[in-house]
């Protein structure tokens, strides 16, 4: 938090700089859209993709929600987005093997 009266930081000072990296660095939808095409190819799905990761990344944030409400902690990324993958397969009533999540 910037205060008026205190100095600025100088190169020296600094010594890390952090960001999230999910959603500002990296394309998630760009990057995994093209995967839930195919998929809903394969299961001969009529749904639209971007509808499909919209639900997706939107379950993933309840989960991780879920996780804080019962001090479960941070569970890891790869285990909360396949918690709600397959909570989005299973709304969408796709069948779904190991592999598909």
């Amino acid at each position: 938090m910037y205060v008026p009266s205190m100095a600025l930081p100088t190169n020296s000072d600094i010594r890390a700089l952090t960001f999230d990296l999910f959603g500002t660095v990296l394309d998630l939808g760009g990057s995994l859209t093209p995967f839930i095409a195919q998929l809903l190819k394969d299961k001969n799905s009529s749904l639209d993709p971007a509808e499909v990761w919209r639900r997706w990344r939107y379950r993933q944030r309840i989960e991780q929600y879920q996780d804080n409400i019962v001090a479960m902690g941070h569970s890891g990324y790869r285990p909360v987005a396949r918690r709600a993958c397959k909570c989005v397969l299973e709304l969408f009533h796709l069948d779904r093997t190991q592999s598909d999540v």
